[in-house]
């Protein structure tokens, strides 16, 4: 594992000086260190939304804030027609660190193709969590989408996007943008597992099934970051 490591720093240090993206080498970025670019309750919610805490209680909009604010919460949104008719508070249980296994999960994409995490063992893995809403998210999707093209011949690199909106919202938004990420809908409970508070988040799960590298935010750099560790991580033997 600190082989991976170095490598991956030194990856990441190349794409610097080289390339100019100005990445910063974020080994695990979980949700007390995300930055402002990260979009915490980014739901557009409207002057009818309910904000709760975790006993279902409503509270303040500005309480709910700084509730998500401190890392310590993630949420579940109550969704219909597009509307956010909700939002409640449930406490973050970051289960994720640097060389830790990742959280197994399985399901069929919005495609209709199934999808294991253990048995994509033997790949590397791009992780991203996401929801249709989200403007960070929406903006790093052309970027991502290239990096997808990069190794659509590479069967070593595998993508998985999660998000809590059903299967329809999600096909609904893919008719407005284009995503190419193998996407699993409405699974609220692979977000809970993973302990996801800010979006997007990604990670790259290496060969051997652990979190090799995490980061929550987006600052324009994101593919370089992952492109590195990618780079990296196909020379560790």
């Amino acid at each position: 594992m600190k082989t991976s490591i170095t490598l991956i720093a030194a990856a990441l240090i190349a794409c610097i000086i080289f390339s100019s993206c100005h990445a910063s080498v974020t080994k695990i970025a979980p949700p007390t260190t995300a930055k402002d670019t990260t979009s915490h309750t980014m739901l557009h919610p409207d002057s009818n939304t309910v904000y709760l805490d975790t006993a279902g209680k409503k509270i303040d909009p500005k309480l709910f804030m700084e509730s998500m604010k401190s890392g310590k919460f993630t949420f579940v949104p109550d969704m219909k027609n597009g509307k956010v008719i909700s939002i409640k508070l449930t406490a973050s249980e970051l289960k994720v660190t640097m060389g830790s296994m990742a959280p197994v999960f399985a399901g069929t994409d919005i495609n209709g193709h199934p999808i294991d995490l253990k048995a994509l063992k033997g790949k590397m893995v791009v992780l991203n969590f996401w929801f249709t809403s989200c403007a960070p998210c929406i903006s790093e999707m052309p970027e991502m989408n290239d990096m997808v093209a990069k190794y659509k011949d590479d069967n070593s690199v595998f993508f998985v996007a999660v998000t809590y909106n059903s299967p329809d919202e999600v096909k609904a938004f893919l008719k407005r943008k284009d995503f190419k990420f193998n996407i699993l809908a409405g699974r609220a409970d692979i977000i809970k597992e993973y302990g996801i508070s800010g979006y997007p988040t990604s990670m790259v799960i290496d060969k051997t099934g652990n979190i090799a590298y995490s980061l929550t935010t987006y600052d324009g750099t994101n593919v370089a970051q992952l492109d590195g560790v990618i780079g990296a991580l196909k020379n560790v033997k």
